[in-house]
């Protein structure tokens, strides 16, 4: 069942349609369609100005992580914390002044070329309950009902936002007196949760490795060519990532887990299933480790290094203080060490000669 209205905005006149199933768009129907109007002009257009209104608020953001070592952020992992500006999908926009609507509706009405065209005027009228009542003030404002689809992430989200905000607020303008705050925008857990994600960027992974020796010309840091190199994560690598936005009384809290590293470089036989084990002097190479790789060739043909590429995949998901939780795309980061690979060669000699 769809609910229409038409309503007056600055520069145009919206037909503002409400539907339980799709939310409600804006669109402004052509003015020559009316023949009950003398010119091109349609209801709602206004000379006056208001402020923008973008219904835009701040949100607080905590962040913690888990090293991939175990720690937590008191203790080889990071934290912090935030601000951001949010804009809302749907919240209460500045539309006319008092008087500015008092002189639009009238102008309008003794415009209007038949019965029916000051009819519609009446009508419109209507949507701002009490109007007669401002009419001479300049300073107070109405606030419009308003939705912006391009805020939402996507069509069944708006749809969402939109149809709650419809059924919260009857899509009636409200009338705000100079010096009193604007009607408070919609908060959603969903607008928050992006707040979120753009809040904060997951480190790349670092790595370190062993073997690590010097080769006869001198190269520094190499492993060895059919040994198990160990890899494992150190710095600021994170396996797990928890961000909390909060805006008024509603929280949003996106985790983003992962389980371990992936390895890959030319010449190579990854075997790796979580962060690695730092190598510990008089370890064996072979076994103790869940994140290794064997090099089959030397860097040599590589130009001296061979590229070693560290990823970690993380899951995302979130829940919120009102009961809705959902999944996000999951995020990969990515990084590259050029390590050196040596080749031990060696030499038999026949003792017999």
């Amino acid at each position: 069942m769809l609910i229409e209205r038409v309503v007056g905005r600055r520069g145009t006149l919206i037909l503002l349609t409400v539907s339980a199933v799709l939310g409600f768009t804006m669109f402004a129907p052509p003015a020559s369609a009316d023949p009950n109007w003398e010119n091109d002009s349609a209801p709602g257009v206004s000379a006056g100005s208001a402020g923008a209104g973008d219904g835009s608020y701040v949100v607080s953001i905590s962040v913690s992580s888990t090293s991939a070592s175990g720690a937590s952020s008191e203790d080889g992992g990071w934290s912090m914390t935030t601000t951001a500006t949010a804009l809302p999908v749907c919240w209460y926009k500045p539309d006319y002044s008092g008087s500015e609507l008092a002189e639009y509706l009238r102008s309008e009405y003794a415009r209007a070329k038949t019965e029916l065209g000051r009819k519609q005027v009446t009508q419109i009228g209507e949507l701002w309950k009490g109007w007669e009542e401002h009419a001479d003030d300049k300073d107070g404002m109405w606030y419009m009902p308003t939705c912006d689809e391009s805020r939402a992430p996507d069509d069944e989200t708006y749809r969402e936002i939109s149809h709650a905000f419809a059924v919260k607020t009857n899509l009636d303008y409200i009338w705000v007196p100079a010096g009193q705050e604007p009607p408070a925008p919609v908060i959603d857990a969903r607008t928050l949760v992006r707040a979120a994600m753009g809040a904060v960027r997951i480190p790349v992974p670092e790595v370190e490795t062993n073997p690590r020796v010097t080769t006869g010309d001198g190269v520094s840091g190499a492993t060895v060519v059919g040994l198990d190199t160990w890899v494992w994560a150190t710095g600021e690598t994170p396996s797990q990532v928890r961000v909390t936005a909060s805006a008024g009384s509603l929280s949003a809290t996106v985790v983003a887990s992962a389980s371990g590293l992936r390895v890959s470089a030319p010449d190579s036989v990854p075997s790796c299933t979580g962060w690695g084990s730092p190598w510990v002097p008089g370890q064996s190479q072979e076994g103790g480790s869940d994140c290794t790789v064997e090099f089959t060739r030397s860097s040599a043909h590589l130009g001296g290094t061979t590229p070693l590429t560290v990823s970690v995949g993380y899951d995302v998901a979130w829940t919120a203080t009102d009961g809705t939780s959902g999944t996000l795309d999951p995020i990969t980061t990515t990084s590259t060490t050029d390590l050196p690979v040596a080749e031990i060669q060696t030499i038999n000699r026949d003792t017999n000669h």
